[in-house]
């Protein structure tokens, strides 16, 4: 099926939650639309001590890539989507890719 096949019928939904100073997690849900129930779901732990230091290391001069928080959980959120697209599976869509796919707002639950 296609995306816009897909997104006749579906939606996605992510939620993140800090649960203290130790663990963010983020929660990618696919959502049927026409009676709102959860059909799959993808949660992902990230340790915060552990990730604010590799953002941290990230900044330095010798980095290729310069990372945040927000790009962080940009690039999980693709991921997840990514890996929602295979096993539907949606043709020839990338989330990834963000050079063909730069506006990924579109396809969340209103």
């Amino acid at each position: 099926m296609t995306l816009n096949q897909f997104l006749q019928d579906f939606c996605f939904r992510v939620t993140t939650q800090n649960q203290g100073d130790i663990k963010l997690i983020i929660l990618s849900e696919v959502i049927r639309k026409t009676d709102g129930e959860l059909v799959k779901s993808i949660r992902e732990t990230i340790d915060i001590y552990t990730a604010s230091n590799w953002i941290r290391d990230s900044q330095t001069a010798i980095s290729l890539s310069k990372w945040t928080w927000d790009d962080l959980i940009e690039d999980i959120k693709r991921r997840h989507l990514d890996m929602f697209a295979l096993q539907f599976p949606i043709e020839n869509w990338y989330p990834q890719d963000k050079i063909a796919n730069p506006n990924i707002s579109n396809v969340y639950c209103p």
